[in-house]
């Protein structure tokens, strides 16, 4: 059968098969559409996130070069202060043998603060 009912069914067939393939066609321009929409989410993210990495890593060697610079001061202050006692015991020698004097030196931990405490030998 080759005739006008023939071709009408085939034309429906064919008619029902492309409707199939343009939704497919539509559902895989629908998915790439998202595909390329979370690409570029995940982009804009990844940019967010290496800036923050950037950021807290420069703020990691800012924090680095002030505990450097804190140890450092520490280190110094330690010198003085043991300078500073050693001043002060070579005060204490040189006035109590001469002036019979009892002295005692106090040095507050952490503090450049060195006081003499005399008191008169009886």
């Amino acid at each position: 059968q080759t005739g006008p009912h023939s071709q009408l069914m085939e034309n429906q067939s064919t008619d029902t098969v492309l409707r199939k393939e343009t939704v497919q066609l539509r559902l895989a321009a629908v998915q790439h559409r998202t595909t390329t929409g979370e690409l570029r989410t995940s982009r804009r993210k990844q940019i967010v996130l290496n800036f923050h990495v950037n950021d807290l890593e420069r703020r990691n060697t800012e924090l680095e070069d002030r505990v450097q610079s804190a140890e450092r001061t520490l280190a110094s202050s330690r010198e003085e202060r043991e300078q500073a006692e050693v001043e002060v015991r070579r005060v204490i020698e040189v006035l109590d043998p001469q002036q019979q004097l009892g002295c005692i030196s106090t040095a507050r931990a952490g503090f450049l603060h060195v006081a003499l405490i005399c008191v008169p030998l009886i």
